[in-house]
């Protein structure tokens, strides 16, 4: 099977911001009972000092009890700086990929990849897009947007999950 999309900048960064979460998932309650302490001193604190630099430090602790909620756009405004800054010659733009029993070929400006299924470490749906994972870190991205006909889109990705159905490795749709 051969089909044709193109992978955006958004793509890019929501992929990272998803390794991101993914990666939170084992910080998350730490960060959310720290997050609990700041706000309960900075309250505590705006309530009970008696100065102005009292005062002062609550406001700072307030804000860093804001700061998981913050944390994810400051974050995907840095991924696009560096995408910006440095280049993704390959990752982003017009791709074709060529799906077959044994491996997946992505064709792109930057050149030619070939995997093989037995290699690749996952598949998850997340949204309107399925990341097919090579490796812990790095994904071939299939962004529903990016395609012209929708039946394309959901044909390779029923066909990439089918690879992977009766394997003992990471799936996941949300």
């Amino acid at each position: 099977m051969e089909v044709a999309y193109t992978t955006t900048l958004e793509d890019f960064v929501a992929y990272n911001l998803y390794l991101y979460r993914k990666a939170q998932l084992v910080r998350k309650p730490f960060i959310v009972v720290l997050s609990g302490l700041f706000a309960f001193v900075g309250i505590l604190g705006l309530i009970a000092a008696k100065n102005w630099a009292w005062r002062a430090y609550a406001v700072v602790a307030l804000l860093f009890a804001f700061y998981p909620l913050i944390h994810p756009y400051w974050l995907a405004h840095q991924i696009r700086a560096l995408v910006k800054k440095r280049g993704v010659e390959g990752l982003l733009g017009p791709t074709r990929l060529i799906l077959t029993e044994e491996s997946l070929m992505e064709i792109t400006e930057a050149g030619k990849t070939e995997r093989w299924w037995h290699n690749m470490s996952g598949i998850e749906e997340v949204g309107d897009r399925t990341f097919i994972s090579i490796t812990g870190l790095s994904a071939v991205i299939l962004p529903k947007h990016g395609f012209e006909r929708e039946e394309d889109y959901q044909r390779a990705r029923d066909f990439a999950l089918s690879r992977f159905k009766d394997r003992d490795t990471q799936f996941t749709v949300s």
